[in-house]
């Protein structure tokens, strides 16, 4: 009790209930010990055979870092050339970050860099997600590499422990803990030599030296493909090989092949998405299962036991993304849920009620919430299918889709008005390049106003431009049939 509790008064009681403890997690609870003994009147001792390895540099003995995850890496599909791209960056460099939205397969492409066949170092997975306290990141390494630290300088403890060894450390979901871990990271590789950090994370850690690989969704076969040409598309692959997992024996079919194909687009390319769907293929047919996803949340329900909490469900994912959100980027996900497909800065900038909304926009960019495509002049965004159903049940819930609404129809009004002017001065060509990316925004404005009260479609749809309720207009034409 003085080693292990030096400096603390401890009830005798104590380690009866710790003694008792350790032999449940040794399994050792027959009639006849085979780990820890009680000899009467003289105490507790370890009866269990020791061997012990030859010491090797500095007295220390050989004890190679046995961890690695303790799950199975299940077949991968679509992520080798991200696999041996992060592999490259990692050799040369000392943090590298996976970042990407919830369930894009950021874990398991970390399990596959550091998997024994594959990875020579020696590996320390430290899993996150459960650490509630940021405080806490630094004991949960240590308690990680088996160190029963004694100081209220762990860093030190963590870096005599690993000295000049050849070790990666994989730092499991860091995303709520971001603020903690980037210092922690620092503080470690400037005092070890040998130690390489790869990171998971819904958005990049921001410390010194920090590469950041944004995993991209799986490719999506193209709409009414044939069986041979989804096969092609690692969603449809993976699809294909979690729904013979299930059924026990399945074949895609060109008859199955254009309904799997708008599962995987429906659920942008996810890996997780796509894994919870083809488990579903138990109780639902693969058109059945297509038609049902407008209600994925209540679908996608069936994950592995064996996966995290986080992961069993598609609503537990975002939940957990969401939650850990700060209050305005919560409600500016919520707010962003209107629009239905690409936005700009302008657009975002009209819907939002929080204070600088570009840095608001930019920050659910980096935390994987909101997809960014800068390859046009404008920079684009939106947000991901699942991502936008879920932030929208978010905004009912919380009474603002109507205020929310209501500042869309009013930015549709003045880019409209402007657009009636336009469209008779303008090369229609370049009109619809303009004017294309409001068109959904559009339809739902107008579906919207004619659902509510008389008194909101008078003050939106009524003043909207004359040439979008005309029968002979191109733009409502076009916009309302396309």
């Amino acid at each position: 009790m003085k080693h292990v509790w030096p400096d603390t008064f401890v009830e005798e009681a104590n380690l009866r209930v710790h003694v008792s403890a350790l032999r449940k997690a040794l399994g050792d609870i027959q009639k006849e010990p085979q780990f820890i003994a009680n000899v009467p009147g003289r105490g507790y001792i370890f009866i269990a055979q020791v061997r012990r390895k030859d010491a090797v540099g500095n007295g220390r003995q050989d004890a190679r870092l046995k961890v690695r995850p303790d799950r199975v890496v299940s077949r991968i599909f679509g992520r080798d050339e991200a696999i041996m791209s992060i592999e490259a960056q990692l050799s040369r460099s000392k943090l590298l970050t996976i970042v990407g939205p919830g369930g894009i397969g950021k874990s398991t492409v970390a399990r596959a860099l550091t998997a024994p066949d594959r990875c020579p170092s020696e590996v320390v997975w430290v899993d996150l997600s459960e650490v509630a306290n940021t405080k806490l990141v630094p004991t949960s390494v240590a308690s990680a590499l088996g160190i029963l630290s004694r100081s209220e300088d762990i860093v030190s403890e963590i870096t005599s422990h690993l000295g000049t060894r050849d070790v990666i450390m994989v730092l499991d979901s860091c995303e709520h803990v971001v603020a903690s871990v980037a210092p922690f990271v620092e503080d470690l590789l400037t005092e070890t030599p040998g130690l390489r950090v790869l990171a998971t994370s819904r958005e990049p850690l921001r410390a010194a030296g920090e590469r950041v690989n944004r995993m991209p969704p799986l490719e999506i076969p193209p709409p009414g493909t044939t069986a041979q040409v989804a096969l092609q598309s690692s969603a449809a692959q993976l699809f294909v090989d979690r729904a013979d997992a299930c059924l026990g024996s399945y074949e895609l079919t060109d008859e199955d092949a254009p309904h799997v194909a708008q599962i995987c687009a429906r659920l942008d390319g996810i890996a997780l998405a796509i894994e919870l769907a083809a488990g579903r293929l138990e109780t639902v047919g693969i058109q059945a299962l297509a038609t049902s996803l407008t209600d994925c949340f209540r679908v996608l329900t069936r994950g592995r036991r064996t996966a995290l909490p986080r992961h069993q469900t598609l609503r537990a994912t975002l939940d957990w993304s969401y939650m850990i959100l700060p209050a305005p980027e919560q409600i500016a996900l919520r707010e962003l849920s209107v629009f239905p497909g690409w936005f700009a800065n302008d657009a975002a900038s009209a819907v939002l009620t929080g204070c600088e909304p570009e840095d608001l926009v930019a920050a659910l960019v980096a935390k994987s919430l909101v997809v960014a495509d800068a390859s046009s002049r404008e920079t684009r965004y939106r947000l991901l299918d699942t991502t936008r159903l879920y932030a929208s049940e978010k905004l009912g819930q919380a009474n603002e889709t109507p205020a929310a609404m209501a500042r869309l129809a009013r930015y549709l009004d003045a880019v409209f008005e402007s657009a009636e002017y336009e469209l008779y001065s303008s090369p229609i060509s370049c009109w619809s390049q303009d004017y294309a990316q409001h068109v959904g925004g559009l339809r739902i404005a107008l579906e919207w106003s004619f659902r509510e009260s008389d008194n909101a479609r008078s003050a939106c749809v009524s003043r909207w431009p004359p040439c979008l309720f005309s029968s002979g207009s191109r733009s409502w034409t076009s916009a309302w049939s396309s």
